[in-house]
């Protein structure tokens, strides 16, 4: 009798008729508490969110290895929650708060005038000669 209620929940529920699915599936329940495939086709009825929640930790406690209930579970539940210690929820206090701006940048400041670059930075001049361009070079050394 019970293979043939669940079978009429389900074939009710596939073809929308929520509310009668879950009317079979309560049959089913009254005398099998332990009916995974009752408990986990029950979910696809017209209950409540919190309603699903429940029904799928029954799956699980039946069978804790009925991989639909626990991704079914995981979809209900949302993203999981940190646990206690490792995240403390942002008080007024904490809160973020955009950073201070950076330092202002100190003036530029020419090089002393006794500054002489090494010989390899020094500058040069390029001067056209006939044949080609010959550089010449400006500072001492």
């Amino acid at each position: 009798m019970t293979d043939d209620l669940l079978r009429q929940a389900i074939e009710a529920i596939k073809s929308g008729d929520k509310q009668r699915g879950r009317e079979f599936i309560a049959e089913i329940l009254k005398t099998d508490r332990g009916n995974e495939q009752a408990w986990l086709w029950l979910t696809q009825t017209d209950i409540s969110h919190e309603q699903k929640i429940k029904s799928l930790q029954q799956v699980l406690r039946i069978n804790p290895d009925n991989e639909t209930a626990k991704e079914g579970l995981a979809k209900l539940q949302g993203p999981p929650k940190p646990q206690s210690g490792l995240l403390k929820p942002r008080t007024s206090k904490t809160a973020l708060t955009p950073a201070p701006p950076p330092p202002a940048p100190e003036p530029f400041s020419p090089a002393p005038e006794s500054f002489s670059p090494p010989p390899s930075e020094q500058a040069q001049t390029v001067e056209p000669k006939p044949g080609g361009y010959v550089a010449t070079n400006l500072g001492p050394g």
